[in-house]
């Protein structure tokens, strides 16, 4: 089982290194979709590393394998692969997305001392922050704009199912109710 762990260890570190110099490099219109493609490109490279683990290194291999099937080494290493993937995805999301984190760091970046709430919302214009979020989704496909109102489409709709699916499952309150 060891031997699977580092494997699937070892690719998702050349992934998400991959992955993070690329997008310093290259701007994806969608990051999901940048990752699951280099996810899936990062596929192959799990059977090539455990291939190469036990011809190239087969005291190490040895030692990490043991007397596992080497085939349960290669599901483990897919198993933590992917896991590691869920866990890079989410996150990403949570670091990237939240206004919370974003916020910690503004104040601990401020340079005029202790900012107010005032300079604070300087940087967050609601219209704005919203009017770019509605180009993304209807970008997206899930609103299509109708005069000055937006609507859901097929698409949208089957998300806020989904959405509202699993805010009852999880017991989670939208932003407004939260407040």
């Amino acid at each position: 089982m060891l031997g699977g762990i580092a494997v699937g260890l070892a690719v998702s570190a050349i992934w998400i290194g991959t992955q993070i110099l690329l997008s310093r490099i290259l701007r994806a219109n969608s990051y999901f979709r940048a990752m699951l493609s280099g996810y899936l490109v990062s596929l192959p490279v799990v059977y090539i590393v455990w291939k190469c683990m036990a011809n190239a290194f087969p005291a190490a291999w040895a030692a990490l394998a043991g007397a596992e099937h080497p085939e349960h080494a290669l599901l483990h290493a897919y198993v933590v692969h992917l896991l590691v993937f869920f866990l890079y995805v989410e996150c990403f999301y949570h670091v990237e997305r939240s206004v919370t984190l974003r916020l910690l760091i503004e104040i601990w970046d401020y340079s005029y001392g202790t900012p107010t709430m005032d300079a604070i919302s300087e940087n967050y214009r609601v219209a704005d922050m919203i009017a770019e979020r509605l180009k993304v989704m209807v970008a997206n496909d899930y609103v299509e704009k109708s005069g000055d109102c937006f609507v859901l489409s097929t698409k949208g709709r089957r998300f806020a199912i989904a959405v509202r699916l699993f805010c009852w499952i999880y017991q989670s309150k939208t932003q407004d109710e939260r407040l």
